[in-house]
């Protein structure tokens, strides 16, 4: 069985490789329509193994987060342009999500719902490519502004970017990854959770 989220792990890996992930908390509730759809296509990734599809779905749920901006509070993105980090990077965001998925609910990392704070659930997209279209993307990072990397704006436009309908990045990947957490319709993060040390690599978006 692969991974929780994961897709595109049949194609071959090529040696020069190249890595993109970001990762958003959305503020959600019990009964919210959002997260359902969310977890819907991680299920349909995850239910076939037709990479056309995987890339699709992933692609529609890329969009969705992007549409999920107006509820998003914090974030984590980076990438990079040498293969052996980009590879160590890629299995390290994988090995993450697994482990918190994993993670029992007497562990408290997740909790049920609470009222006197903010909850939320956590999209994550990963991926590794070797094609034209990411490098190309990602020389454009490269010169973005440092002031403007957790800016609402430049979170939705990253998004956008990887959720565009000929979602030509996610049809060339050789790995990727699309996932919600916490697994469990149940559960939340709250806001008190992510901004301690467990979560501390991610940020406010302004």
């Amino acid at each position: 069985m692969r991974p929780y989220g994961t897709f595109n792990e049949s194609r071959t890996a090529a040696s020069d490789m190249m890595f993109f992930a970001i990762q958003t908390a959305i503020s959600s509730y019990p009964g919210d329509p959002r997260r359902k759809e969310f977890q819907e296509i991680v299920d349909k990734i995850s239910s076939t193994t037709d990479l056309t599809l995987q890339s699709k779905y992933a692609a529609a749920g890329c969009a969705m987060a992007a549409e999920s901006i107006p509820f998003t509070d914090y974030c984590v993105w980076d990438y990079s342009l040498v293969s052996n980090v980009a590879k160590t990077e890629f299995s390290s965001w994988i090995d993450g999500i697994q482990e918190n998925i994993n993670t029992s609910k007497e562990e408290n990392i997740d909790s049920p719902f609470v009222t006197e704070d903010t909850s939320y659930i956590v999209v994550t997209f990963a991926m590794l490519s070797t094609h034209s279209s990411l490098q190309n993307w990602l020389n454009y990072l490269e010169y973005a502004s440092a002031k403007k990397f957790f800016a609402r704006q430049s979170i939705e436009h990253l998004w956008e970017r990887i959720g565009k309908s000929n979602a030509n990045m996610l049809n060339h990947s050789v790995n990727a990854l699309f996932a919600i957490t916490p697994r469990h319709e149940d559960r939340w993060y709250t806001g008190a959770k992510l901004r301690s040390d467990d979560w501390k690599y991610l940020k406010p978006v302004y």
